[in-house]
């Protein structure tokens, strides 16, 4: 029994033994895939190091890379920032910094506060308004450009994603929540508000200026008028009144005229004074100058003063003359409008004197510019000035009398012939 438990107890060594072996052999084989992992991780390490630096060195794969990261694209809802001015700056103002992040512009504008001057606040909603986003939603869409194997493969293939549905799609929400985002702030900016309130009272202020101007324009016009109606009223009272004031005095004149008139020829017609004018020559004596001359007159053959009777006679003698005078301006007057016209006639008749070659291109001239030509007499005096080498230089009133001188004749040619036609028949 003792041996047999020895043995046992032998065999169990020999078996711990070998399991011990066997455990050293496990450990390294452990150890050496260690190794071998830890080498993996290490060329995985420098390949994933390799590629961010190939990434991040060129523009195009950055942007693509950069775009698709994660990007908190939430923008304020349209009750928030509604309430003091506080809190529209705090909501805004952070929703503007990071969405700024995309912006192609490296120095956009800040959303400021409250005080920030009426310039910069338009300035930075002209800028939101026509905001450029450099993000790039070509990782929507079907070709990997990581793929490619040239520069014109990816281009193509940028291309072609642009094309893309989801791409688009993608466009066309971010560019609708920064409009939206945009709108709501343009809306509830207490800036704004108060820059459209300002403007509409200045622009108040301007129409209510103008209206002030035209009315005052349209006031002074008035009062321009009614003064130049009342100096016209003014002077046509003061040449009413001067007709009036010389229509009395006229008739008066007249009056008093007539009166010495008659004295006159109660005076001449009388025993003493009869002998000494013609009973023709006293109508002619009273309508003899005016009261100035027949006064002096009928004052000395009234008194019967010394010399009155050479003074009736002169007087008559002067009336004769101022007659005769008269008489031969009329007759000069209408000599010399006879010889006025005689001269008109004369020169009319030479300007209707034409030659044989000038009726011939008269008539030429005629049947090519009939009546209604536009400018018919100028062209047909040009025509006859050029065809006959400046021979038959006519006016155009010359060409006209021309015209209807040789239209009368062939009229009064044509009605001879009909009744010559007419004795025959």
């Amino acid at each position: 029994v003792s041996t047999q438990s020895t043995w046992e107890a032998v065999v169990s060594t020999q078996s711990t033994w070998e399991a011990v072996v066997s455990t050293q052999s496990t450990w390294e084989a452990v150890v050496s895939t260690q190794s071998t992992w830890e080498a993996v991780v290490s060329t995985q390490s420098t390949w994933a190091i390799q590629k961010a630096n190939d990434t991040l060195t060129d523009p195009w794969a950055r942007k693509l890379w950069e775009s698709g990261r994660s990007f908190d694209d939430r923008i304020p809802k349209d009750n928030e920032g509604t309430g003091t001015e506080d809190e529209f700056f705090d909501v805004y103002g952070e929703a503007f910094n990071r969405w700024t992040y995309w912006s192609t512009d490296p120095d956009p504008p800040d959303l400021g506060n409250k005080d920030t001057p009426d310039d910069d606040v338009e300035e930075f909603y002209e800028f939101w308004y026509s905001f450029s986003s450099w993000r790039d939603f070509n990782f929507h869409g079907e070709h990997n450009l990581e793929d490619a194997e040239t520069r014109d493969e990816k281009r193509w293939m940028a291309q072609q994603n642009a094309k893309d549905p989801k791409v688009k799609a993608a466009k066309k929400e971010e560019k609708t929540k920064i409009r939206r985002m945009v709108d709501n702030a343009h809306k509830n900016d207490p800036r704004v508000n108060r820059i459209r309130e300002r403007r509409r009272a200045e622009k108040e202020a301007k129409k209510e200026a103008r209206r002030e101007a035209k009315r005052k324009v349209k006031e002074e016009a008035e009062a321009r008028s009614r003064a130049i109606r009342e100096k016209e009223a003014a002077e046509e009272k003061a040449r009413k009144d001067e007709a009036d004031r010389v229509a009395k005095a006229a008739q008066t004149t007249q009056r008093k005229l007539r009166k010495l008139q008659n004295k006159i020829r109660k005076f001449c017609f009388s025993e003493k004074w009869e002998d000494l004018v013609e009973s023709g020559d006293v109508e002619l004596l009273c309508n003899y100058g005016g009261a100035e001359v027949l006064k002096p007159l009928v004052k000395a053959l009234k008194d019967d003063a010394p010399g009155a009777a050479d003074l009736l006679r002169s007087t008559v003698n002067k009336a004769k003359d101022a007659r005769a005078e008269k008489l031969a301006a009329k007759e000069a007057e209408a000599k010399r409008r006879e010889a006025e016209e005689a001269a008109k006639r004369a020169e009319k008749a030479a300007r209707l004197k034409w030659n044989k070659q000038e009726c011939e291109l008269l008539s030429k001239a005629v049947s090519r510019f009939p009546g209604g030509t536009l400018e018919r007499w100028d062209k047909i005096r040009k025509y006859l000035d050029k065809e006959s080498a400046g021979g038959c230089s006519r006016t155009n009133e010359d060409i006209i009398d021309k015209v209807k001188s040789l239209s009368k004749k062939v009229k009064s040619r044509r009605q001879k012939g009909k009744k010559n036609g007419k004795k025959t028949s």
